[in-house]
């Protein structure tokens, strides 16, 4: 093949020169197909392999090439067409653009992936141009705006080879939540649907009960009658083990809905109200109630979970279950968890993070010590392994959980020898203080009676309360 290059690129591989080509922008790539004719056969595949269209006059022009070019149709594997609704709106021709989208998409027999936001107005007339469309090897179908009959036909006729399904779902920025009307429409049936995302009220249109594995869904109803029986259908699939609902913020009883559903999950991500703190006892219960009903749980991950008052648990379970609570924003925390069939370790970043929570297997208590170390104490902001030294009670609880003394938790916490050995001196002073009485006792009364004082505190305590009764009867 003669690329009617320099002597240097002439001796590189074929394989090189595509992998140089396929690396390159695509203002480099569109430039090597004016070269030759050698680069223009490597570097067309390349450039048409991938379509991200965002504009009118992109979509356009592109189209266009397509219809001059009809050639190059045989290139193209994704194809992405995410209009600027405000821009599309204002601009004419889009009717015409139908028209060029169903004459270009005649001419894509290797399409994998067709992702479509169409402008609001012309919306049925890109959804007939689809629909009248067959694609041999389409495995992936987005749409991201209210739809018909007519789209669910099209389904149909490519139901073999489709893998992921969206509705109203565009993966790269939030658009408008559309409620539909479908209830009187037969489920059709994908037998080889692994991934659904969208509104959770669409999923039992689908009919993939023996293969559907993940679901990304977004919630739009009120009643949480509606919201059950979306799960019931969620339910009747037996090979489900990822749930992502991505929106909105829900409640616990929604939770305690997935649980007595959805007992395949390995993965669930939910956003769950401000409401925990540790004053709600008997929503800790409940959380522990319905995750329990999960035997096969894997991660956990609770986002978007509100602001909650600084130095109060935004997350906390009863000690029965072994979960360790996080200490607001001021430090992370381990926290274990115990399934019926596995121990699940559990990293609780502060409030200022990604306020996620996030269950990872580690069976043995040397790793969890090693991943705590390096995870935690080794990655986390500046000035957060400090909080930790001078928070003895998150630390306690640490030592307690992965059941290792007091020195090895300073070795995790990489105390100097000075350190240690100042430690150890508090600790005997502060036994002899209690054997002896005095002062300690007087500490300690002050401090019973500061607890005394506060009904609120349900026997609980307050670490600042401890600290102020111990200062002010140091002053006396």
């Amino acid at each position: 093949m003669n690329f009617n290059l320099p002597p240097s690129f002439i001796s590189l591989p074929v394989e090189l020169l595509t992998e140089i080509i396929r690396f390159s922008n695509p203002k480099t790539q569109a430039s090597l197909c004016r070269v030759s004719k050698g680069l223009n056969f490597l570097s067309i595949p390349i450039l048409y392999n991938d379509i991200f269209l965002q504009s009118f006059s992109a979509t356009y022009k592109c189209l266009l090439t397509f219809s001059t070019c009809p050639a190059l149709g045989a290139a193209v594997r994704l194809l992405h067409i995410a209009y600027n609704t405000e821009q599309s709106s204002t601009e004419g021709g889009v009717c015409k653009h139908a028209e060029l989208l169903q004459n270009a998409l005649t001419l894509m027999p290797n399409l994998l992936c067709l992702a479509v936001n169409p402008p609001q107005t012309e919306r049925d007339a890109y959804e007939n141009a689809i629909s009248k469309c067959l694609f041999p090897k389409l495995d992936t179908f987005i749409w991201s705006a209210p739809f018909s009959l007519q789209l669910l036909q099209f389904l149909t006729r490519h139901r073999d080879q489709l893998i992921t399904v969206a509705f109203n779902f565009e993966p790269l920025e939030p658009i408008t939540i559309y409620r539909y009307s479908l209830s009187d429409a037969e489920p059709i049936i994908l037998p080889g649907l692994v991934k659904f995302y969208g509104e959770l009220h669409h999923v039992r249109l689908l009919g993939a009960e023996d293969t559907l594995k993940s679901v990304t869904g977004q919630w739009t109803g009120q009643e949480s009658t509606d919201f059950e029986n979306c799960m019931i259908s969620l339910g009747q699939t037996k090979r489900l083990v990822e749930l992502d609902l991505m929106w909105p913020v829900l409640d616990i009883i929604h939770l305690e809905i997935i649980s007595r559903h959805v007992k395949t999950l390995q993965d669930l991500t939910i956003s769950l109200s401000s409401v925990y703190v540790r004053e709600h006892e008997s929503n800790d219960i409940r959380i522990k109630t319905a995750l329990s009903r999960f035997p096969d749980l894997l991660k956990l991950s609770i986002r978007n979970a509100g602001h909650h008052e600084p130095g109060k648990a935004k997350f906390s379970l009863d000690e029965d279950y072994r979960t360790v609570k996080v200490w607001g924003d001021r430090c992370p925390s381990l926290a274990i968890c115990i399934t019926p069939r596995h121990t699940r370790w559990i990293r609780c970043e502060g409030h200022d993070a990604d306020n996620t929570i996030e269950w990872v297997p580690t069976p043995l208590v040397g790793e969890a010590r090693k991943w705590y170390k390096n995870a935690i104490l080794n990655d986390i902001k500046p000035g957060w392994k400090k909080a930790i030294r001078q928070m003895w009670p998150p630390g306690v609880m640490v030592r307690d959980a992965l059941k290792i003394g007091d020195s090895e938790l300073m070795d995790l916490l990489e105390y100097s020898e000075d350190e240690k050995d100042g430690m150890e001196e508090q600790e005997i002073q502060e036994e002899q203080e209690e054997e002896g009485g005095g002062e300690g006792d007087q500490v300690d009364l002050a401090v019973a009676q500061s607890l005394q004082s506060d009904p609120t505190d349900n026997g609980q305590g307050n670490d600042n309360d401890v600290q102020d009764a111990a200062s002010e009867t140091g002053a006396e």
